[in-house]
């Protein structure tokens, strides 16, 4: 289980990441601003964060650049999330700083290769 951060301004887009999320077993905490992410993140243990690049104010590629120059932003993997066409979103997160990128919309496969990939813990015992 990891604990998912998860920033989108769009309801239903919160809404659906947070339910896969869910139903995979992960915690899941989820904003709808920007402007909450830094005390979350500075504040609760979080092991990957997925942030939606198109929000009003504060674009989530700019975001992740800002969190990316603090210790605590170089620690948790980022992942750029846009219904961006592949090239751009790709760019849009080398450039940020972002650790990948994923595009929308997102599906249980996705999310879950993006955790498996960023977030590597070990396995956890089985009987």
């Amino acid at each position: 289980m990891v604990t998912a951060l998860v920033v989108d301004d769009n309801a239903l887009a919160l809404r659906l990441a947070q339910a896969i999320l869910e139903r995979e077993g992960h915690k899941v905490i989820a904003v709808a601003n920007w402007s909450e992410v830094t005390n979350i993140l500075f504040s609760q243990d979080v092991d990957i964060a997925f942030i939606d690049i198109n929000m009003p104010g504060l674009q989530g590629d700019r975001l992740t650049e800002i969190l990316k120059q603090t210790r605590r932003g170089r620690e948790t993997p980022v992942v750029l999330c846009s219904n961006l066409p592949a090239d751009s979103l790709r760019e849009k997160a080398q450039f940020s700083g972002a650790n990948d990128w994923i595009q929308k919309p997102l599906t249980p496969d996705s999310l879950r290769a993006k955790i498996e990939k960023l977030c590597h813990r070990e396995p956890e015992p089985t009987g």
